[in-house]
């Protein structure tokens, strides 16, 4: 039997396993093939070199059943962020980000909440996106394919073109502590309790609420004592002009036919548009027209009282 030979492997190959403890230099190109493992204990970095392109692994190898993986690699042709529940054979990804084609950034379950910190600069052209999509650029902010904030210029747009038909909606309140400039119509819903104050301008309330004949409503004063405007159907007859003064009196300002005015009780006048003081800060209406009528109150008071 003849001698065996070993042969060395090419300068610059390293074939087999190899084990480096300490700090390992190398100048020049290093060529691996397989799996290079940084790391002992429970966990390491893995870097993977093979058909669907390199990565970057850190992998729980112990025991338990919890174990991960975290993995940083090229997986056809795209670069993807994603951690596994278990060891790189199997499992299911429950979070992935995928940077395909044209910089988009597509995710298949990524995680309820991301929090930055520090500065985030976007930038991009400021395109609406598809329907369905929402979108945030260097001076806009798209929902739904709609605009929704554009900050192109020195005004902070909302819906600036209309994308959202219905207008922008607001559920509480809103402050402005600088002027308010309306070009267009200012609407109030209909039938609500409408209530403007401020400092120097006193208080103006306005309500609308449609009677049934025998029925009564309620409405709320700017103040105790005030100027009140009643308007029913809109009837000559039936609209006035009243104040109730500190002496506990009424002044009629030049009312229709069909009103009827009393101090603290109803007059209760049959065919007449009934008003009567009934609170400190409320008077009623009670409409014995004959017809169901909507009856609108405005009420303006100085703002001490």
């Amino acid at each position: 039997m003849g001698k065996l030979t070993r042969i060395p492997a090419p300068r610059g190959f390293l074939a087999g396993d190899r084990i480096v403890k300490g700090n390992w230099t190398h100048t020049g190109t290093l060529a691996l093939e397989g799996n290079v493992t940084l790391g002992t204990g429970t966990g390491g970095v893995h870097k993977f070199v093979g058909s669907t392109g390199p990565g970057f692994y850190w992998v729980d190898t112990d025991a338990d059943t919890d174990e991960g993986v975290w993995r940083f690699d090229v997986f056809g042709g795209d670069l993807r962020l994603s951690t596994r529940d278990d060891d790189l054979g199997g499992g299911v990804a429950i979070m992935t980000a995928i940077r395909g084609t044209g910089n988009a950034i597509t995710s298949v379950d990524w995680p309820q909440k991301m929090i930055f910190t520090g500065i985030n600069e976007f930038s991009g052209a400021d395109t609406a996106p598809a329907a369905g999509e929402s979108s945030l650029s260097a001076n806009m902010l798209h929902i739904d394919g709609k605009e929704a904030i554009d900050g192109n210029d020195t005004w902070l747009r909302l819906n600036q073109n209309g994308g959202f038909t219905s207008g922008v909606f607001v559920q509480d309140a809103i402050r402005i502590d600088g002027t308010a400039t309306v070009n267009g119509a200012l609407k109030f819903a209909a039938d609500v309790d409408h209530h403007m104050s401020g400092s120097g301008f006193g208080l103006v309330r306005c309500k609308r609420i449609s009677l049934a004949d025998d029925a009564t409503g309620t409405y709320d004063t700017a103040g105790i004592y005030g100027t009140h405007i009643i308007i029913m159907e809109y009837n000559a007859s039936t609209t006035g002009i009243v104040s109730y003064t500190t002496q506990g009196t009424i002044v009629d300002h030049g009312s229709g036919t069909a009103m009827a005015y009393g101090t603290s009780a109803n007059p209760d006048t049959d065919g007449k548009c009934n008003v009567w003081k009934s609170l400190d800060r409320q008077i009623s209406v009670k409409n014995r027209m004959g017809s169901t009528r909507a009856c609108t109150v405005w009420s303006f008071a100085p703002i001490d009282n």
